[in-house]
């Protein structure tokens, strides 16, 4: 018949410093794990989210000039601001882009209720400074992305520092209106 062992009793700091090794190897692990983006600690602005874009790899279809650059090439560099809408200009801060030198492309993601765009529709976005100076206007594309209305692609030398409120509209009815700022380099 076996006998059972004896119960080993283990010294008292042998639980902390085997936590403390299985914390940092996973800490390590998520830290070393090959990932998309840069890392950040802690949650994200509120309003927007800016991120830089690898060149894009093929180009893009011509645009007409109102529309926008005419973007050619893999040596397109692109800059992507996430933009929740905004009721009023003092609700919080504005959302703010820094645009560096040699980003060619802003692409603007506007969130909002996906609904509140008619189907079939023709989306168009206009920005306009806060003192309501005409700066771009252009289509907007939809989006298939959870919470995201639609997309549209800035020339970035049309975005100089100040402050911009941009409108989704479609059929001439405006969907959503979103603020953000440029701020001096």
């Amino acid at each position: 018949m076996a006998r059972p062992l004896p119960w080993r009793r283990t010294a008292w700091w042998t639980r902390p410093l085997a936590m403390a090794a299985v914390l940092l190897i996973g800490l390590l692990a998520w830290w070393l794990w090959p990932s998309s983006g840069p890392r950040t600690i802690g949650p994200p602005p509120p309003t927007s989210i800016a991120r830089a874009e690898t060149p894009s790899p093929q180009p893009t279809a011509q645009r007409s000039p109102s529309a926008g650059p005419s973007v050619s090439g893999p040596a397109t560099r692109r800059l992507a601001l996430l933009l929740s809408p905004t009721l009023l200009r003092g609700e919080g801060g504005p959302a703010e882009v820094r645009i560096a030198p040699g980003i060619d492309v802003v692409t603007l993601e506007l969130q909002g209720d996906r609904t509140a765009a008619p189907a079939g529709a023709r989306l168009e976005v206009a920005i306009e400074t806060v003192e309501g100076d005409h700066v771009w206007s252009g289509p907007g594309r939809r989006e298939g992305r959870a919470s995201l209305v639609a997309s549209a692609e800035v020339p970035a030398e049309r975005l100089g520092p100040g402050d911009y409120l941009a409108t989704l509209s479609a059929r001439g009815q405006t969907l959503h209106r979103y603020f953000f700022r440029v701020p001096r380099r």
